[in-house]
């Protein structure tokens, strides 16, 4: 994932951030800005998959629905919207 320069305004109404942390580090190892939710979920369950064990925090959109944050919360994300 290569870092895109959002405005934090831009980000919460419209779209969704995503962190990847390792288990001992306070500093992500990567992130990045999303323009729809297929992509973050997709995104979650490969790494998921891959079994790292990374903690994984999410950044949603003001619109996101309940249904799209229990579904990232069921894989293991933490979720803040």
């Amino acid at each position: 994932m290569s870092p895109t320069i959002v405005p934090m305004a831009q980000m919460t109404t419209t779209r969704w951030y995503m962190e990847r942390y390792d288990l001992t580090d306070t500093e992500a190892k990567s992130y990045g800005s999303f323009s729809d939710f297929a992509s973050v979920h997709s995104l979650v369950v490969t790494l998921r998959k891959a079994g790292t064990g990374e903690i994984i925090r999410v950044l949603a959109p003001g619109n996101a629905s309940v249904g799209e944050l229990n579904k990232l919360r069921d894989l293991g994300a933490s979720c803040i919207s």
